[in-house]
């Protein structure tokens, strides 16, 4: 936003801000100098939207207020920053109020005054898409709109006796007689350890040693499987000669 003449134009722009359903409103803020001296200038800056329903009047006007600059141009202060657009013909939470943020401002002479918003903080509906897991244990979800919020958090607990526990299937364990109570906290807190998103399990199997250990059984078996055959064979023998 840059300063203007007294007798020059207007700076204007349009922005969307959202109301509690999630609705799109139209808002357009205009600011135009006001008064000018050799240390400061002052701008008016007004807000004015046609989804203002205040159910006295049909005015459009939700807001207005004064931005300061000292002499170099630099934002001193305003002395009003909130909009306020009652919402009295739908559901949604009325009135609908959010803050300008004008320190970003500047009061510099140029031949065009122009006034823009960067960003803001609201949003239209959105679906949850995907959600991310930090080390912390934080869950974060990202929704269809661009927004990102926090869905929970992740508790973990650590026992005493980590071999006290008791089996319950399917890599699922419960405290145990000897365990011990649980001791919760957050991840990375009280040594209770961290997580780490996205990371899948390995076996906690030595293949090596595995193989080994079945190749000395069918090893055995074999072996016990010839025993067995023997001794069938002796007492065939001996029936044979009792005969």
């Amino acid at each position: 936003f840059t300063a203007q003449e007294a007798v020059g134009q207007s700076a204007a722009t349009d922005v969307i801000v959202y109301d509690s359903l999630g609705m799109a409103v139209q808002v357009r803020i205009v600011a135009v100098l006001e008064s000018c001296n050799n240390s400061a200038s002052t701008y008016r800056w007004f807000a004015d939207s046609a989804d203002n329903q205040n159910g006295v009047n049909s005015s459009i006007g939700c807001g207005t207020g004064l931005i300061s600059f000292d002499g170099e141009g630099h934002f001193i202060g305003a002395t009003q920053d909130t909009v306020t657009i009652y919402r009295r013909e739908v559901p949604s939470s009325s009135p609908l109020e959010f803050q300008l943020d004008f320190t970003q401002l500047s009061g510099l002479a140029e031949p065009t005054a122009t006034l823009s918003v960067s960003r803001q903080d609201g949003s239209g509906p959105g679906t949850l898409t995907s959600f991310i897991i930090g080390e912390e244990g934080t869950i974060r979800g990202v929704f269809s709109n661009g927004v990102t919020r926090d869905l929970g958090q992740l508790r973990l607990a650590r026992f005493a006796n980590v071999n006290g526990l008791e089996q319950r299937g399917e890599n699922l364990f419960s405290a145990g007689v000897n365990s011990g109570l649980a001791i919760e906290g957050n991840p990375g807190e009280q040594g209770i350890g961290s997580i780490i998103a996205g990371a899948v399990e390995l076996s906690n199997t030595d293949i090596g040693t595995n193989l080994i250990d079945l190749i000395l059984a069918s090893t055995m078996y074999r072996g016990n499987t010839r025993v067995i055959t023997t001794s069938q064979e002796m007492l065939d023998e001996l029936l044979a000669l009792y005969r």
